[in-house]
């Protein structure tokens, strides 16, 4: 009997995610007869193809769905609050991976492989968490349910691609000017991120963390099962294309060793151990750049408390994202 094919549409394709989404589901052979991108405007045409065809364009409207088995939101702002409903109406089922997320909490927030449970078949909707807290989730949710972590300490050393392709494009130009001896110009960060480092990313709050570093510490304890493991985050931007890494410092109820967590996390689909320092084995982000899985390397005992360790993680925060938004579509529609 022929698989059944579906009709996938794309709001958001002319950004780096809404790209990605289209050649993991390539990659991952989703069963779609046709992907379809929807804009708004003249303004945001994005230039896409799909299986060596070019994808075709729709503007939207409400009745645009119409057909569609599966649409993702992975564009800026509130795309998937003007457009999901529309969507829904239309009997689509609904990925949103957009900038703007969701502040619905009927809808959940869906790691693949961390917390798919809470997807059942009353589910038509569901968002993505962000790309920081699915990739330090991934490996700390396999530790938290066999040792229970106590508390985790994390640093994140983020890519310019956070912003997106204007984040790419200001660190390129900022490299291009100054190494011909001329002024650095800053746009999209409110400093030179060309050699620096910016210790500051997102809104600062009252409590003097920043809105990403909340972000992350919410979103984390909601994927490790968890609202009160006490989690402390600096996020901080760094002069690289893609790949975010994160410096973390876990201390765990049981007994952990170094040993017993790569043998747990080399059995996490999604999570690839790669550590071997002697060698000079450890994630980087030209290591991991294009790879669907999260790397860790670096594990080792934490000297300093008695149930302790340190790891290394690194994952391509873009690729990363679609691969996540693609699984759950593909759950979607195994209903």
């Amino acid at each position: 009997m022929k698989e059944i094919e579906y009709m996938v549409g794309l709001v958001g394709g002319s950004g780096m995610l809404g790209r990605e989404i289209v050649a993991v589901l390539e990659a991952r052979e989703f069963p779609c007869s046709r992907v379809v991108a929807f804009v708004e405007s003249d303004d945001d045409l994005p230039d896409l193809t799909f299986r060596e065809e070019d994808v075709p364009l729709e503007y939207l409207r409400d009745d645009v769905f119409m057909g569609m088995d599966l649409v993702f939101f992975a564009g800026e702002g509130d795309m998937a609050q003007k457009w999901a409903p529309a969507a829904r109406r239309s009997g689509c089922a609904v990925v949103n991976c957009s900038t703007g997320g969701s502040d619905d909490p009927v809808i959940p927030v869906v790691a693949c492989g961390i917390n798919d449970d809470v997807l059942d078949d009353s589910r038509t909707m569901a968002t993505c968490p962000g790309v920081t807290s699915l990739q330090l989730a991934s490996v700390l949710k396999p530790l938290h349910d066999a040792c229970r972590v106590k508390r985790v300490v994390v640093s994140t050393y983020q890519a310019v691609s956070h912003k997106g392709q204007p984040g790419v494009e200001e660190l390129e130009n900022q490299l291009r000017r100054l190494l011909n001896y001329q002024e650095a110009e800053s746009g999209i960060f409110p400093y030179q991120i060309a050699f620096n480092c910016l210790p500051h990313m997102g809104t600062l709050q009252e409590d003097e963390y920043t809105s990403e570093e909340d972000s992350l510490i919410r979103e984390t304890r909601m994927l490790l099962g968890n609202e009160n493991v006490p989690i402390t985050a600096t996020a901080c931007l760094i002069p690289t294309l893609f790949g975010n890494g994160f410096s973390v410092n876990i201390e765990t109820v049981e007994d952990c060793t170094p040993q017993t967590a790569r043998g747990i996390l080399s059995q996490t689909e999604g999570v690839a151990v790669f550590d071997n320092p002697g060698e000079q084995v450890y994630p980087m982000p030209l290591v991991v750049s294009g790879q669907d899985d999260v790397f860790v390397g670096r594990i080792r005992k934490d000297v300093s408390v008695e149930h302790g360790l340190n790891l290394w993680i690194v994952g391509d925060n873009i690729r990363n994202m679609a691969v996540n938004a693609v699984r759950v579509g593909e759950f979607f529609l195994k209903k």
